[in-house]
Order: C-alpha cells, then structure tokens, then sequence
C-alpha cells in the first residue's frame, strides 16, 4: 500500500484546533485533548484519565480504544487497527484518486453516514478540517435529538 501511520493522520502543525471539540461538547461531556486527526476527519483524544478515544465523526461514536497513549501506539501498528481507526485502505484510494490533502483539509463525506450516505469513495470530498468538525458535531447532536421515525427534512445547522 505505501502508506505509513503519518500518511493516516493530518499534520496539526500551524492548525489551531481551539474550537474544534466545541460542536462535540453534547456527546463527550467532559474536556478531551486531541492528540490526532485522521485524514477522514475523525478524532483520537485523550481524556482527562489518559484513556485514548476514538471520535468516529461518520457514526458519531465514542469508543475507548486504549488505557494509555503507550498502548494506543503500539495497537496502532496492527494493521487491522489502521483499517478500522483511519480508513487505510479508502485514504489510499482517494489520494490515489484526488491527491493528497492541502493543510487544514480532511476528506470527509458528502452525504453523512447517518443521514444514509455510503462509505464508498464517490461519498467523499475535501472538506476544510474545521467545516467538517462542525458540521458533524451538529448533524450528530441534531439526529441524537430525534425519535425514532421522525422526519430528517428539517435539520438546521448554524454554519
């Protein structure tokens, strides 16, 4: 594949990320660091005890996926922890397709999952890094606020 973890992750370098946990506050109830963003746009934060979490903003699931960032390094040489944590092979595949992302840009999904949008690469664009944070932390807030069966026609977002 030719892609190495760093290929996986978005340099934070000169970003500042101040604000981009803020359309999340809803779900993580308590202050996160992050410590990495993938090239999808999802999250691994740090919580206040050390556990490593998974932000999944296409789901807009919260998973601890290690009790420290020692061990969350060493799981995330596993090759199946690249696929299911950073997208390994759908990342390739669209660098292979559109190049390789600009600073401050994510692929992220045109129609999101939960709203029916597929994984599949024609569901993906580039997308401003904070836009995308935003946008699906309030997608995610809006949807977790609807009962079963309620319609989606109406979602308003505050872009």
């Amino acid at each position: 594949m030719g892609l190495a973890t760093g290929d996986l992750a978005i340099s934070l370098d000169g970003i500042d990320c101040h604000g981009f946990l803020d359309h999340w506050l809803w779900l993580l109830k308590e202050p996160h660091e992050i410590i990495l963003i993938t090239c999808i746009g999802d999250l691994i934060l740090e919580a206040k005890n050390g556990a490593i979490i998974w932000l999944d903003t296409g789901s807009g699931d919260l998973e601890q996926i290690a009790a420290s960032f020692a061990e969350f390094k060493t799981n995330m040489a596993l090759p199946e922890n690249a696929e299911r944590w950073f997208m390994a092979l759908t990342v390739y595949d669209l660098i292979s397709e559109q190049g390789p992302l600009k600073h401050g840009e994510c692929f992220s999904y045109k129609v999101a999952p939960v709203l029916g949008g597929s994984y599949n690469l024609a569901n993906f664009e580039r997308s401003d890094l904070s836009v995308h944070l935003r946008l699906f932390g309030q997608i995610h807030q809006r949807v977790s606020d609807l009962s079963i069966g309620e319609a989606l026609s109406k979602l308003p977002m505050d872009m």
